[in-house]
């Protein structure tokens, strides 16, 4: 690997996006008002149960904007230490395939490093990892592989290592079940890529769909290919829209830590096949007991 681009000497600006567990540090910027309704908070502790339970003992990263409000309602779900442990937000926004060169690959390292995302760390920690964003034909998933591929081979990490420490479970628009159905993951390039490596989808309504990608507002501006190495992505957003999505990111994650909705999604993770898990069965356990600290 070319020095200049060692780990150590990646120096790429980290998205900003507030800690909402740390309330003190948002002042003013959530207003005194009452939080905003959660319309589809039912729809949201489905989805989200479907997530936490086919990704089983893994972690979770989540790519993008869209999937950030099952992000802040798990990490309320979670609780502080148990959402720092396993959930990360990777705000990575791919719109644009003819810029994947290796500068902009060198760019998402230091982001990578940051978040512990590199290939050697996925081989370090100590649970395997699941990818998880909204897919309508998979090109962010086929990016966010090619990005694991090429940093693998820069840093010297067996690919075939790495590979079986990943996986991706992509949230896709409800249709009917018929034998022709389109899935993602069953289609080229997708099955000579990564023939090997777990994926699988979650369905949800459209509404939900343009819930999550279209119609609220979210906390943070894009993160797109032409920002990749500047410095605009670290300066907090302050703009009447973006406070808008903190105030529902903020109510999503109140609402997510109190106990009764705690109980409520271990309702829902018991309704998942996955429920048979030893560790699905020991978190809806300890979400439905209050004892958190207890499970894995």
């Amino acid at each position: 690997m070319d020095e200049r681009w060692h780990r150590a000497e990646v120096d790429s600006p980290v998205p900003f996006r507030w800690n909402l567990a740390k309330r003190e540090q948002l002042g003013r910027l959530i207003g005194d008002d009452p939080w905003p309704e959660l319309t589809y908070l039912d729809e949201l502790r489905e989805v989200s149960a479907k997530v936490v339970a086919r990704a089983g003992d893994a972690d979770l990263v989540f790519v993008g904007r869209s999937p950030e409000k099952l992000f802040d309602y798990v990490s309320g779900v979670f609780g502080e230490a148990r959402a720092k442990e396993r959930l990360t937000l990777f705000q990575l926004s791919h719109r644009d395939s003819r810029a994947d060169g290796p500068s902009e690959m060198v760019w998402l390292g230091g982001y990578l490093a940051a978040e512990r995302l590199l290939p050697e760390d996925i081989l370090e920690r100590d649970r395997p990892i699941r990818f998880v964003d909204l897919v309508a034909w998979g090109g962010t998933f086929h990016f966010v592989l090619a990005l694991m591929q090429w940093w693998a081979e820069e840093c010297c990490v067996p690919w075939t290592e790495c590979a079986r420490r990943i996986g991706f479970i992509g949230l896709t628009r409800q249709e009917k079940n018929s034998p022709n159905t389109w899935r993602w993951y069953q289609k080229p390039p997708w099955t000579t890529k990564a023939r090997d490596i777990p994926a699988s989808s979650v369905s949800i309504s459209s509404l939900m769909w343009d819930v999550l990608c279209n119609d609220e507002p979210k906390v943070t501006h894009s993160f797109p290919n032409r920002l990749w190495g500047t410095n605009q992505p670290a300066i907090p957003p302050r703009d009447e829209r973006k406070l808008q999505g903190l105030r529902f990111a903020v109510a999503l994650y109140d609402k997510g830590s109190e106990r009764a909705e705690r109980q409520n999604f271990a309702a829902a993770l018991a309704q998942q096949h996955e429920f048979k898990q030893p560790f699905v069965r020991s978190l809806a356990h300890c979400l439905k007991s209050g004892r958190l600290d207890q499970s894995q």
